[in-house]
């Protein structure tokens, strides 16, 4: 499946990129890359990220801001970034603090991109 291969070829982009989960509009999980960790902890993660998604998207829209692109949330060690995509689709990226943040989302929207192509 190309969605497969999008997220294995981002995971592989960078050491310190962990896991990519592509997720529908109800927060299940269409294909997932991990290089570490527990994978199913990925995928609840990538589904509570859908839920930040859509309250940021609603808060957004009730201030007049426009739409949520992406969005993302360090955690010290760690660092998440969410893309939305079309259709209520969106891919979570996981990361270790090795990776910097601007590096991260870069590699992120390249795969968005072609995930975008390919839905």
């Amino acid at each position: 499946m190309i969605y497969q291969q999008i997220l294995d070829t981002l995971i592989a982009s960078l050491s310190g990129l962990l896991a990519a989960v592509l997720l529908d509009s109800e927060g299940e999980t269409v294909v997932a890359s991990h290089r570490a960790g527990d994978e199913h902890s990925h995928r609840v993660l990538g589904a509570y990220q859908g839920i930040y998604l859509r309250d940021l998207a609603r808060a957004f829209a009730r201030s007049g801001l426009g739409a949520v692109r992406a969005f993302s949330l360090d955690f010290g060690a760690m660092r998440v970034h969410t893309e939305a995509l079309p259709d209520g689709y969106y891919v979570v990226l996981l990361t270790d603090d090795s990776v910097a943040p601007a590096l991260a989302r870069r590699q992120l929207s390249r795969a968005s991109a072609d995930l975008r192509e390919n839905l």
